[in-house]
């Protein structure tokens, strides 16, 4: 089975998001939307869709981003019968008090997770 996921320093990218502002938060954001939907077998949404949504919307979008993004990892989980947890209301909570960053964070350790099983 071969995703086309990549391990990411999620240091790395916390860095990057701060220093340009949070334009590679958004790029962030796309690149993880793309490989969950990759991981799905779907493409219910593009990640630009999901960055400009975000925009238009004042971050409402990306907050309803959050939670669904949690929600979908748990499926791919279960689907793949890894150990899953439902981290949605989380990451949500998290978005809505101005900490989304951290959420990625979470998010991308969970694909790093995958990335190392899916290699073995």
């Amino acid at each position: 089975m071969k995703y086309t996921i990549s391990n990411r320093s999620i240091a790395l990218w916390v860095v990057l998001s701060i220093l340009t502002c949070g334009i590679c938060y958004l790029v962030w954001i796309a690149m993880i939307n793309n490989e969950i939907q990759a991981l799905k077998g779907t493409n219910e949404r593009s990640g630009a869709g999901v960055v400009v949504l975000g925009i238009i919307t004042c971050h409402i979008y990306t907050l309803y981003w959050l939670y669904i993004t949690g929600a979908d990892l748990q499926k791919i989980e279960i689907d793949n019968n890894l150990q899953s947890r439902d981290e949605s209301v989380a990451y949500l909570l998290l978005g809505l008090f101005g900490f989304g960053i951290v959420s990625l964070a979470l998010m991308q350790r969970r694909l790093n997770e995958m990335v190392d099983l899916y290699s073995e």
